[in-house]
């Protein structure tokens, strides 16, 4: 009876003893590198621990002594496994350190390739192969590989970073520290050293040439011409590199340009004239189209929310305005003229809009509205009429003008705009006045007193012709009296 208790109890210790053994062993071979160390200490706790805990309850004797012999072999196979796995990570921490090590010392040489640092780097190499060495048992031939290897790694980095920069200074170097390069990768430094050569002294000339030239096809035949072989494919290169990277950052601004164009035309805002000027004339245009469309919704919406009340237009603003598109063009065409859809008239919006049309779309169209507004800038000067009235002047005059050309099918004469001129400055009686007095101009009158006037008979030449006219009479020795100017002026003109 005592015998089966005795082995029920070594069972019950076996199995708790090789349970916690089995954790431990895990998680001892689970450490790699540096983790590894101290295996043998703490080796040493857990079986103290481990057998103390497994043997609390073995009360015989006879069977805590054959426990102990059991475990005892267990735990020496068991520290002859974690002794071995703690040496080979130790080693292998070690070699790790020490190419760590070589990677370090050879990083910070290529980072700052003085001779000081080089030297450095050269002892650390060394060492740490040294160290590498010794752990696997390398012979000496091995071990001289292995620092010709790292060497050649250091010295071709240095090269290679510095064979574009500044080949000459790479070139040097090379030549300074060959011997301790293999072979094979000198040979390949060579030949990027040559081609580092060609690099630099092609973006030399690409350089050079590319500010001579704004013409990528200028450029290149240039260079078809002046050189030859390796350098003029090398000097090509460059150049097509140099002319995409400015034909792509143009594009870009021009983009980015029309897209801030667009934000803008949609929030009802001006487009800055020096915001135009990035974008092409085809970007130009259709962001004008997309603005004056906006203007013209906005001038609809405007008549549908005034209804009842027709705006009236802003005379001195109206004149303003045109000021601007003859003084200033580019300034005008930046303008966003739907902001003044409540106080500008639609008829008075409408021509505006058509001066900024003809500012964008050609050089004629700008020529012909710069010479009306000369035209017309001309007669307001001799009437010296008011500001508003200087303003009704040019909307009659640009509507009549307008209409004319449509019905011609083409642009006007300066004698037909100088006619329209002339007829829009008559004046007479006004059709609907009361008293026997009151006199208006024919631009004054609406729709249908035009219909009624009748203007006064001429009794002096145009006031645009007079200061001409006065001179041809003193020059003939003729009084210079509004009758002699109106029928040399008759004379000239053909007219009875």
């Amino acid at each position: 009876m005592q015998d089966k208790e005795d082995a029920d109890q070594l069972f019950r210790a076996e199995v708790s003893f090789d349970a916690d053994r089995q954790a431990f062993e895990r998680e001892e071979l689970g450490r790699q590198g540096v983790n590894a160390k101290g295996g043998s200490e703490r080796a040493a706790e857990f079986w103290d621990k481990a057998k103390r805990k497994a043997a609390e309850g073995v009360t015989s004797e006879k069977a805590r002594a054959l426990f102990e012999r059991r475990s005892f072999n267990v735990q020496r196979a068991t520290n002859d496994t974690l002794m071995r796995h703690e040496q080979v990570e130790t080693n292998r921490s070690l070699q790790d350190s020490a190419l760590a090590r070589v990677k370090s010392a050879i990083d910070l040489a290529v980072g700052d390739p003085s001779p000081e640092r080089v030297a450095l780097a050269r002892q650390d190499i060394s060492g740490a192969i040294d160290v590498v060495s010794k752990i696997r048992g390398d012979t000496p031939e091995i071990t001289a590989n292995l620092k010709m290897a790292s060497l050649t790694q250091l010295h071709k980095q240095i090269v290679m970073n510095a064979v574009d920069s500044d080949p000459d200074a790479a070139k040097a170097y090379f030549y300074a520290n060959k011997k301790e390069i293999n072979g094979g990768d000198a040979a390949v430094i060579e030949h990027a050293l040559h081609k580092g050569g060609l690099l630099r002294d092609a973006q030399d000339a690409a350089d050079e040439i590319a500010t001579k030239f704004t013409s990528e096809a200028d450029a290149m035949a240039h260079v078809q011409k002046t050189y030859s072989g390796d350098k003029e494919k090398a000097i090509k290169a460059e150049l097509r590199e140099r002319f995409n990277m400015r034909d792509a950052t143009v594009t870009k601004a021009k983009t980015e340009a029309y897209a801030q164009g667009q934000l803008l035309v949609a929030k009802g805002q001006n487009v800055p004239q020096s915001l135009l000027l990035l974008m092409d004339p085809s970007q130009q245009a259709a962001l004008i189209e997309h603005r004056q469309a906006r203007a013209r919704a906005a001038a609809a919406e405007a008549r549908a929310a005034n209804a009842s009340k027709p705006i009236k237009t802003d005379w001195s603003l109206y004149v303003d305005l045109r000021e601007k598109a003859a003084a200033d063009p580019e300034g005008f065409k930046a303008l966003h003229l739907g902001e003044y859809a409540e106080r500008i008239g639609p008829s008075q919006l409408e021509q505006l809009l058509d001066i900024q049309g003809k500012t964008e779309k050609s050089k004629p169209k700008q020529r012909e509205a710069a010479t009306l507004h000369q035209q017309m800038s001309a007669t307001i000067s001799a009437l010296k009429i008011t500001k508003a009235q200087k303003g009704e002047f040019q909307s009659f005059v640009q509507s009549a003008v307008d209409d004319a050309q449509e019905t011609k099918g083409k642009p006007l004469t300066y004698d037909e705009r100088q006619a329209i001129i002339d007829r829009a400055v008559l004046q007479g009686p006004d059709p609907d006045r009361i008293l026997p007095w009151g006199e208006r101009r024919m631009f004054q009158l609406t729709p249908d007193q035009r219909t009624r006037f009748k203007p006064n008979a001429a009794t002096d030449a145009p006031a645009t012709e007079l200061d001409a006219l006065n001179d041809a009479l003193k020059q003939q020795g003729l009084p210079q009296t509004p009758a002699n100017r109106l029928a040399l002026y008759n004379r000239v003109t053909n007219k009875p």
